[in-house]
């Protein structure tokens, strides 16, 4: 039998653990489960919208590096043993890879018996209202990852950090993703401190290629080579990077890198030249993007017009 709670405090949720938790539309944020990679997109839905491929929640290029900031979390998790919560703020631009490190660290986290739950503001449409507790009794500890952080509110931050709170019960890590840590991040912290009586930690993600034996062609053959396989696009493989990967200081970030392969992949089942400097590549990207709403949304050619029969010597009133 399946009960019914209002409310979204861990504890509460805790206590209910195994029922259905139905929000009563007071809370600032939902639950869910952070989600494992979506489902391997056909061919045909990856030639449909190519730039679906980019998303960090698919997790298509294999996961790489990141040996030290996986050891730091490690650290930052286990230190606090004995501690009921820790809060810490990973921060760094947008195509970085935080997304995909704290995805990676919950797999990992998974393994070795931790719960792992996203926290979505209310503003976030992306998750259900209704949240399928899961069962609480086996797990080593609970890992709240929010991403986004610094578009959240800083008094629904602080209620997430206090109802997340599972005093005696269980240890929680929470994890901030967010691009700035500034003036948000500054006020958030010392409210934290203040009212909850937390120590939150900062640490910026640095780009991917600092890390011994990652260079950007080599980002670039992998996400090139992954993306002409989903694609179906043989004649991609012996396609270069752009000569201005290496100096164009865009291109440190690993989104950017894949972009350049997926423009590049497209490029090459057309028989174009691959866009080289990152403004054209978006261009080349987003023009993709176009063509395909722009036919999906006109008449299908293959279906011939059916003229309208037109009665003649009748007057009509528009509808109003």
């Amino acid at each position: 039998m399946t009960q019914h709670a209002e409310g979204s405090g861990l504890a509460r949720i805790y206590q209910a653990a195994g029922d259905l938790i139905v929000y009563g539309g007071e809370e600032p944020y939902r639950w869910a489960l952070w989600p494992a990679p979506e489902q391997l997109p056909t061919t045909g839905e990856a030639r449909a919208q190519p730039s679906a491929l980019l998303r960090a929640s698919r997790a298509l290029i294999g996961f790489t590096g990141r040996r030290d900031p996986l050891a730091e979390l490690a650290t930052w998790r286990d230190a606090g043993t004995g501690q009921d919560m820790a809060v810490r703020l990973i921060h760094g631009p947008g195509g970085q890879g935080k997304t995909r490190l704290a995805g990676h660290a919950a797999h990992l986290w998974r393994r070795q018996g931790w719960m792992v739950l996203a926290a979505h503001h209310r503003r976030d449409r992306s998750t259900a209202a209704d949240f399928e507790v899961p069962a609480f009794d086996e797990a080593a500890g609970v890992l709240v990852v929010v991403d986004y952080a610094e578009r959240w509110d800083t008094a629904d931050l602080l209620t997430l950090l206090r109802d997340a709170h599972l005093p005696g019960r269980l240890p929680v890590r929470v994890l901030l993703l967010a691009r700035p840590a500034g003036v948000w991040w500054d006020s958030l912290k010392g409210r934290m401190q203040r009212d909850l009586g937390l120590v939150p930690s900062r640490w910026e993600l640095a780009p991917l290629e600092r890390e011994s034996g990652i260079t950007r062609a080599g980002l670039f053959a992998a996400a090139r080579d992954r993306f002409a396989e989903l694609l179906q696009v043989p004649e991609a493989g012996p396609v270069a990077a752009p000569p201005a990967l290496e100096r164009h200081e865009a291109y440190q970030l690993v989104l950017t890198v894949h972009m350049a392969a997926l423009a590049a992949v497209l490029a090459a089942e057309r028989g174009q030249a691959a866009p080289v400097d990152p403004a054209r590549v978006s261009e080349f990207l987003l023009a993709r993007e176009r063509d395909h709403w722009e036919a999906m949304a006109s008449p299908r050619r293959d279906r011939p017009l059916r003229p309208r029969r037109r009665r003649w010597g009748r007057s009509s009133t528009p509808r109003r």
